[in-house]
């Protein structure tokens, strides 16, 4: 099939001008990518950089009022126009060649098929600061298996056919500002499987001024859709794992509490019940940071 745009990157972004240069800087060839910047009510001036990179690659830019990543990420999968969407976040970089190989590898694919109702869903390694987190080649999985049975760790790099992901998008209630990635790849999980691909496009950073430091706060502020994803995982037919269901189904009672959902740990289960126990302790008595 045809097409001009293979892929779409989105990059949701507030300040931090300096680092969404080093991800734009990073980039070798990009051509057949677009790369959709939403930039969520920043008081630095990125229209500006984007001003800078705009001759070089393919780049949208929307501002809108801060609304948080949950709604920078729903403009950016709007807007885009690529047969397939890769989230990228402004502290993240490219590793030029192996990103390049990914392009290819996805032309190739495409051009083998007649509807883009044929697409893939894909999922890579990447490098987590220094450390390659990669994955075998051409693995069937799906989103939730590859974590549950298959035991991998660390963020991965998901690649989704758009059409894919803007129908499961219109499921999601996005009211809230920060949306867990995980429970986006969760309900696509619940529909598709996706192949692994041994390539490594991507440097995932952990900075000191990064939202991984405030993680916890924000699970516990946007708590309602931490417990869909954890029920949603914990009644999951798409992997085996008894201990992963178990986990599941003691956060989805830690969430509950925290989104005032009290009437879960009467109708759910013990394990529900001993995670909504946990809630009451963190919000009375201290926190819990190490259980995620």
């Amino acid at each position: 099939m045809k097409f001009d745009v293979i892929l779409s990157v989105c990059i949701p972004t507030y300040n931090r001008i300096d680092l969404l240069r080093g991800l734009f800087l990073s980039l070798g060839d990009s051509s057949y990518v677009e790369f959709v910047v939403i930039d969520d009510g920043s008081t630095e001036n990125i229209c500006e950089l984007i001003g800078e990179f705009s001759h070089v690659h393919n780049i949208i830019y929307n501002y809108q009022e801060n609304m948080g990543r949950a709604g920078a990420l729903r403009n950016a999968f709007s807007r885009a126009n690529g047969l397939y969407i890769m989230i990228m976040d402004s502290d993240d970089l490219f590793v030029a060649s192996e990103f390049g190989r990914l392009c290819q590898f996805l032309c190739v694919e495409v051009k083998n098929i007649q509807s883009d109702e044929k697409l893939e869903c894909y999922v890579s390694g990447q490098y987590i600061n220094d450390r390659a987190l990669k994955l075998p080649m051409g693995l069937c999985s799906n989103y939730i298996k590859i974590r549950a049975d298959e035991k991998v760790k660390g963020d991965l790099r998901e690649i989704i056919p758009t059409k894919i992901l803007k129908k499961v998008s219109d499921s999601i209630d996005w009211n809230c500002r920060r949306i867990p990635t995980y429970l986006i790849w969760a309900k696509i999980a619940e529909l598709h499987d996706c192949k692994t691909l041994d390539m490594l496009p991507t440097i995932k950073q952990y900075l000191a001024d990064g939202i991984t430091q405030n993680i916890y706060k924000m699970k516990i502020e946007d708590s309602r859709p931490m417990r869909e994803l954890y029920m949603g995982l914990a009644l999951s037919k798409r992997y085996d794992s008894f201990q992963y269901r178990l986990r599941s189904r003691f956060l989805s009672g830690r969430y509950a509490f925290h989104s005032g959902k009290k009437e879960a740990f009467l109708d759910e289960g013990w394990a529900q019940f001993f995670g909504y126990i946990l809630g009451y302790i963190e919000k009375n008595f201290g926190r819990a940071r190490h259980i995620k």
